[in-house]
């Protein structure tokens, strides 16, 4: 229930800031805060399994930067 509380939170402030980037032209218009923000705790959800890291020879650090990086700035060189 915390953790719900938690991420319901996280959700909604990371909204209002993709909003608040839209309005002043940092992020693109054409983007669904709804979707973006699934995606971008779908991620964090993801790499914070203990499993990925047994697989994986990255930190939880390297996992959250490349994670942020890859949202804000996208994969094209």
């Amino acid at each position: 229930e915390c953790e719900d509380f938690r991420e319901k939170k996280i959700f909604e402030y990371g909204e209002d800031i993709l909003k608040e980037g839209i309005r002043k032209g940092k992020v693109k218009k054409d983007i669904n805060t709804k979707i973006a923000m699934l995606v971008f705790l779908g991620a964090i959800h993801t790499v914070i399994q203990p499993e990925v890291f047994v697989k994986n020879p990255f930190s939880i650090d390297e996992a959250y930067k490349n994670i942020l990086n890859i949202f804000l700035k996208g994969i094209q060189k």
